[in-house]
């Protein structure tokens, strides 16, 4: 786990790197090396009977597929810049509405005391 813990940090990735330690040298009459041999080979098998074997593509279809990420990415590129755009659209026409609304609170604020003046100035005729 210590091993695999450290390959996640030295490769910079969160997927777990399965690791396998075979002593091809153990003591057959050591009961403790035995069964760590037998464990661990059997979890190499497990591990190879459950993974899909590696394919080698030939150039074309390598760099096909090179061109195929890329493109991907290129358009995940794209769509993070338009968010970003939209966001500050977004910040910029909140504020403006804030600046909006505080204009009109103020003037809501300003007929009020005309009314109030108003009322108390057409009482007195």
């Amino acid at each position: 786990n210590q091993i695999s813990n450290m390959l996640k940090e030295v490769l910079e990735t969160d997927i777990k790197v399965p690791v396998f330690y075979i002593d091809s040298h153990y003591k057959k009459t050591d009961d403790h090396e035995r069964r760590m041999f037998y464990r661990e080979t059997t979890r190499l098998w497990q591990f190879m009977q459950n993974i899909r074997a590696w394919e080698s593509l030939p150039p074309a279809k390598l760099k096909a597929q090179v061109r195929r990420v890329r493109r991907r990415t290129g358009e995940i590129k794209e769509k993070c810049q338009v968010y970003v755009e939209d966001k500050i659209d977004l910040k910029i026409n909140a504020e403006n509405n804030n600046l909006l609304i505080q204009q009109q609170d103020e003037e809501i604020i300003e007929m009020r005391r005309t009314i109030q003046n108003l009322k108390t100035n057409c009482l007195k005729y």
